[in-house]
Protein backbone atom coordinates (compact mmCIF):
# COMPACT_ATOMS: atom_id res chain seq x y z
CA UNK A 1 0.00 0.00 0.00
CA UNK A 2 1.82 2.93 1.39
CA UNK A 3 5.23 2.76 1.64
CA UNK A 4 6.66 5.27 4.44
CA UNK A 5 10.25 6.10 3.17
CA UNK A 6 9.64 9.98 3.92
CA UNK A 7 7.12 11.53 5.66
CA UNK A 8 6.58 14.09 2.71
CA UNK A 9 6.11 11.89 0.29
CA UNK A 10 3.91 9.67 2.66
CA UNK A 11 1.76 12.95 3.71
CA UNK A 12 1.84 13.41 -0.07
CA UNK A 13 0.11 10.20 -1.57
CA UNK A 14 -2.10 10.91 1.42
CA UNK A 15 -3.53 14.07 0.75
CA UNK A 16 -3.91 12.60 -3.32
CA UNK A 17 -5.77 9.85 -1.81
CA UNK A 18 -7.96 12.18 0.18
CA UNK A 19 -8.40 14.69 -3.05
CA UNK A 20 -9.68 11.99 -4.69
CA UNK A 21 -11.79 10.47 -2.22
CA UNK A 22 -13.57 14.27 -1.82
CA UNK A 23 -13.35 14.69 -5.77
CA UNK A 24 -15.78 11.63 -5.64
CA UNK A 25 -18.41 12.53 -3.25
CA UNK A 26 -18.29 16.17 -4.66
CA UNK A 27 -19.03 14.31 -8.00
CA UNK A 28 -21.58 11.55 -6.78
CA UNK A 29 -23.53 13.49 -4.37
CA UNK A 30 -23.54 17.29 -5.56
CA UNK A 31 -24.78 16.61 -9.05
CA UNK A 32 -27.67 18.20 -9.89
CA UNK A 33 -29.80 14.53 -10.78
CA UNK A 34 -29.18 13.27 -7.79
CA UNK A 35 -32.49 12.27 -6.18
CA UNK A 36 -31.36 13.06 -2.89
CA UNK A 37 -30.63 16.17 -3.78
CA UNK A 38 -33.82 16.76 -5.65
CA UNK A 39 -35.03 15.32 -2.23
CA UNK A 40 -33.76 17.77 -0.46
CA UNK A 41 -34.81 20.67 -2.48
CA UNK A 42 -38.45 19.23 -2.10
CA UNK A 43 -38.02 19.62 1.79
CA UNK A 44 -37.00 22.67 1.45
CA UNK A 45 -39.79 23.70 -0.06
CA UNK A 46 -41.85 22.34 2.14
CA UNK A 47 -39.79 23.45 5.37
CA UNK A 48 -40.69 27.23 3.73
CA UNK A 49 -44.44 26.43 3.32
CA UNK A 50 -44.65 25.53 6.99
CA UNK A 51 -42.53 28.68 7.91
CA UNK A 52 -45.11 30.75 6.21
CA UNK A 53 -48.48 28.82 7.87
CA UNK A 54 -46.77 28.91 11.27
CA UNK A 55 -46.22 33.02 10.73
CA UNK A 56 -49.80 33.10 9.61
CA UNK A 57 -51.30 31.01 13.09
CA UNK A 58 -48.89 33.46 15.41
CA UNK A 59 -50.12 36.62 13.41
CA UNK A 60 -53.79 35.33 14.08
CA UNK A 61 -52.83 34.43 17.58
CA UNK A 62 -51.34 38.22 18.18
CA UNK A 63 -54.61 39.23 16.84
CA UNK A 64 -56.46 37.33 18.78
CA UNK A 65 -54.86 38.19 21.97
CA UNK A 66 -54.90 42.20 20.97
CA UNK A 67 -58.50 42.10 20.56
CA UNK A 68 -61.39 43.88 22.58
CA UNK A 69 -63.06 40.46 23.06
CA UNK A 70 -60.37 38.94 24.82
CA UNK A 71 -59.46 41.58 27.02
CA UNK A 72 -62.65 41.83 27.85
CA UNK A 73 -63.57 38.26 28.79
CA UNK A 74 -60.10 38.42 30.92
CA UNK A 75 -61.93 38.83 34.30
CA UNK A 76 -64.41 35.72 33.27
CA UNK A 77 -61.54 33.34 32.10
CA UNK A 78 -59.31 34.37 35.73
CA UNK A 79 -62.64 33.90 37.54
CA UNK A 80 -63.16 30.31 35.84
CA UNK A 81 -59.80 29.49 36.62
CA UNK A 82 -60.12 29.98 40.33
CA UNK A 83 -63.57 28.86 40.99
CA UNK A 84 -63.25 24.76 39.00
CA UNK A 85 -61.59 22.32 40.52
CA UNK A 86 -57.89 21.16 39.64
CA UNK A 87 -58.65 17.46 38.77
CA UNK A 88 -61.48 19.15 36.12
CA UNK A 89 -59.16 21.54 35.05
CA UNK A 90 -56.36 18.03 34.06
CA UNK A 91 -59.26 16.11 32.85
CA UNK A 92 -60.41 18.94 29.99
CA UNK A 93 -56.96 19.25 29.37
CA UNK A 94 -56.76 15.49 28.40
CA UNK A 95 -60.08 15.50 26.82
CA UNK A 96 -58.98 18.81 24.72
CA UNK A 97 -55.44 17.26 23.70
CA UNK A 98 -56.83 13.96 22.45
CA UNK A 99 -59.79 15.48 20.30
CA UNK A 100 -56.71 17.85 18.57
CA UNK A 101 -54.88 14.74 17.50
Amino acid sequence: MLQMTSNGLWLERVSALLAAKEEFLVDKYLDPRHPLLKELELKDLQLVGKDKELADKDRVLRALYASLSWRITAPLRWLYDKMLPKSSKKASRETNAHTRT
